[in-house]
């Protein structure tokens, strides 16, 4: 999530719609005073920036939907600032947590830095193995199982992309919304509306080579997924075969 007063834009960062990726691109843009959240201990560390607005935003996190960002500025700002945000096929996003889930895990096993930081008393709201999608993981043995986790009720990568970009009326709140499945050409449209050219985009956090292909799922899978996203295949045009 990026909230910058430079170039005056606001950056809505939906789960697995390739967020990370966006804002690692426009980092090294940004101003010194502009407030960016990407990780648990970035967002931790952003209270002692200097030149931050943090204490204006301190509840914020990294996926805030576009309405509590709103409810956070003055109208003016809000109104005048370039709001966009990326979604992604209802299925492959949640493919995406799927096996994201599955790779935080594997990682939380082994002797690793940030393992060590999710021990003490910052990092513990960050640890994967507080995650319910995580904790659905380990908790079950297939794909199939893994959606219908009573724990994923309310899990935010769980929950309609259109809850995210909304207000409480169902009116769309953002500017510009871009598409996982085209990011290239969306993210120049980007560039070209803000009038900065960002670094290039990386693959930051990415599941897109695990299997992504819905033949492989259940028909009742596929039923389920469809009823769960159902405001998001209407209002952003995907299909369910």
């Amino acid at each position: 999530m990026i909230i910058s007063d430079k170039y005056r834009f606001i950056f809505i960062h939906i789960h697995k719609t390739a967020g990370d990726s966006i804002t690692e691109a426009f980092k090294p843009n940004l101003g010194r005073g502009d407030f960016v959240l990407r990780t648990d201990i970035q967002a931790w560390l952003q209270k002692y920036r200097p030149h931050s607005n943090y204490s204006q935003f301190e509840d914020l996190k990294k996926h805030s939907g576009a309405l509590v960002i709103k409810e956070r500025l003055s109208p003016e700002i809000w109104e005048s600032y370039f709001k966009f945000a990326f979604v992604r096929h209802p299925v492959g996003r949640v493919l995406s947590l799927y096996h994201y889930a599955a790779r935080k895990s594997e990682e939380r096993k082994r002797l690793l830095p940030r393992n060590a930081w999710y021990l003490t008393q910052p990092g513990k709201r960050g640890d994967p193995l507080n995650w319910p999608s995580v904790r659905a993981y380990l908790a079950t043995d297939s794909f199939s199982a893994f959606i219908r986790h009573p724990i994923l009720a309310n899990e935010a990568g769980m929950r309609p992309q259109s809850d995210f970009l909304c207000d409480r009326n169902g009116t769309l709140l953002v500017d510009f919304v871009g598409r996982f499945e085209s990011l290239k050409e969306d993210f120049v449209t980007v560039q070209n509306t803000i009038g900065i050219t960002p670094g290039a985009l990386a693959w930051n956090n990415s599941s897109r080579n695990n299997v992504t292909n819905f033949a492989e799922l259940s028909r009742d899978d596929l039923a389920y997924l469809a009823e769960r996203f159902k405001s998001d295949l209407i209002r952003f045009d995907y299909e369910i075969p």
